[in-house]
């Protein structure tokens, strides 16, 4: 398809995006929430050479190693004085971060409503969070302005921020991404009020996700997986029907797949970056292949994945919504790499481009579906912050809506075929 044929598509979706927002539904938000301490990389490179200690500079030389070779990502750094000798050098800016806040800031912004499980209540803390986020106050959902202040601050997530094109101490990254550190590891978040009052919501909530596991020290990851596995459960039970869990980078394999193995097979959706998907599932396969391979190894009904230009899903269930939630995500994810921060799209970004994905457009293979779409790329974003998070929230809109399928069924999905075996797989049943 041509950059003008994806434009017209986005043209055409954009009613139905707004049908999508007007039947919007409640979004539970757990387990991870934190202040975000925003450093520019370029700031920090400026000062190589000349940065306090040894390990600064061996630091900093790692974060644009890894820049210059275009991976953002994220890992786990054993440094306690990192933190405030790199803010002695190059001072950051915070902000209120964690998948869950994203995912509610960027559905707040559109008039949507998502619940975020917080224990910090700091005046600190709550001073960071979007008006439009909603808490649990006992048995209310209140935004956060009304939240009960308590708790002390925690210490924040570390993010190095750089852009495609601009040179850093000689290199030059290929892509403007964002690289998370985290100097310890924070938990999930403990919050009683969101647990009782989640559940009673379920009901009339029309998605869920789960995330922050790479917080979790691996000797605790039993213990956590079960706690927020009872969670999920009694949504599931109470009707709710897309439970997602966003994958993230871990520190080690054992870690990320201790919590595969123990919450996988109890949510319904999979979603993760596309470096992250490459560290799970053999690069050798096809996007295809992996994606269905995952949803038959743990029992899922969807998975989907993000990368810069494009975005796909394997599904179970409607691939005209499905396509509709790739979609919406992408479109209030590249909006917000134009803006800066979450808004309500009205157009997709002007200078965007449009890259058709390594695969078709639309594919059956058995039960499964596979769909995928160009994402609006920008080049040169505000920001690459909270991307992924917002895409999610988008996926999340159109899935959890009122009657999305109805919405989806104004643009129906044509597929050249229907295999029966991919890769070294025989996929056996009908597509829905």
């Amino acid at each position: 398809m041509s950059e003008a044929d994806w434009q017209a598509g986005y043209e055409r979706f954009l009613p139905r995006f707004e049908r999508y927002v007007g039947a919007a539904r409640l979004v539970l938000c757990g387990f991870s929430a934190c202040i975000d301490s925003r450093f520019s990389l370029a700031a920090l490179a400026d000062q190589l050479g000349k940065l306090p200690t040894p390990e600064a500079e061996d630091f900093v030389g790692r974060l644009l190693a890894r820049a210059a070779a275009g991976v953002g990502g994220e890992f786990r750094e054993e440094w306690p004085a990192g933190p405030a000798l790199l803010a002695s050098v190059a001072p950051p800016v915070t902000a209120f971060g964690g998948t869950g806040p994203h995912i509610a800031w960027a559905l707040g912004t559109l008039g949507a409503s998502g619940l975020v499980a917080l224990a910090d209540r700091s005046a600190y803390t709550l001073g960071h969070v979007d008006r439009s986020i909603l808490l649990a106050e006992g048995d209310r959902a209140v935004p956060a302005s009304e939240a009960t202040r308590r708790g002390l601050p925690r210490p924040p997530i570390h993010v190095f921020e750089y852009h495609a094109g601009r040179p850093m101490a000689g290199r030059v990254p290929p892509r403007s991404s964002r690289i998370i550190v985290r100097f310890e590891d924070p938990g999930l978040e403990h919050d009683p009020d969101f647990d009782r009052l989640s559940v009673a919501l379920a009901g009339d909530a029309g998605a869920a996700v789960v995330s922050g596991f790479n917080g979790v020290a691996l000797a605790d990851m039993g213990r956590e997986t079960e706690r927020i596995g009872a969670l999920v459960d009694a949504w599931r039970a109470r009707g709710v029907a897309t439970v997602h869990l966003e994958l993230a980078g871990y520190a080690t394999t054992a870690a990320r797949d201790a919590m595969l193995a123990r919450l996988g097979t109890r949510v319904t959706s999979l979603g993760m970056s596309l470096s992250e998907l490459n560290a799970l599932a053999d690069p050798a396969e096809s996007i295809e292949e992996r994606l269905i391979g995952l949803g038959e190894d743990f029992g899922l009904r969807r998975i989907t994945v993000h990368a810069d230009e494009w975005v796909a899903s394997a599904t179970l269930d409607d691939p005209a919504l499905e396509r509709d939630a790739l979609m919406a995500g992408a479109l209030i994810a590249s909006c917000r790499a134009e803006a800066g921060v979450p808004i309500h799209p009205r157009h997709t970004p002007d200078g965007a481009h449009f890259l058709d994905p390594p695969l078709p457009v639309a594919q059956r293979f058995g039960r499964w579906s596979v769909v995928a779409v160009a994402a609006p790329y920008l080049r040169n974003p505000k920001t690459t912050l909270g991307l992924g998070d917002t895409f999610t929230a988008g996926c999340l809109l159109a899935l959890a809506s009122k009657g999305g399928a109805a919405i989806a069924a104004d643009e129906r999905i044509v597929y050249p075929g229907n295999a029966t075996k991919i890769g070294s797989r025989s996929i056996h049943g009908t597509c829905l």
